[in-house]
């Protein structure tokens, strides 16, 4: 029986982000402590959904080597639908 999940492709969430922030300077991250915490707080229950990441019982997160930079990078570059919604909305008054 294979194991679940390798270990070893599990690291430190805040050397995951440290490590994404370097790789996509043009997202503007600061690849800080205090960047992985906001991250954590705004985007953690979207990485905890999708597997990019685990929280384990004494609260430390972990991040996984190879998921967490492809969902990081859609989290960060996905317009809102709000958003989306409300341009649509505006463009559509302009032209009447």
């Amino acid at each position: 029986m294979e194991p679940i999940f390798d270990a070893a492709e599990w690291i430190a969430f805040d050397e995951a982000y440290q490590c994404f922030a370097r790789a996509y300077p043009m997202l503007g991250l600061t690849g800080t402590r205090w960047g992985a915490v906001h991250t954590r707080r705004k985007h953690g229950a979207a990485l905890l959904a999708s597997g990019a990441a685990r929280r384990s019982s004494s609260g430390r997160w972990i991040a996984h080597g190879d998921c967490f930079p492809n969902v990081m990078f859609k989290l960060l570059t996905a317009t809102p639908t709000k958003l989306l919604e409300r341009a649509a909305q505006t463009n559509s008054e302009q032209a009447v």
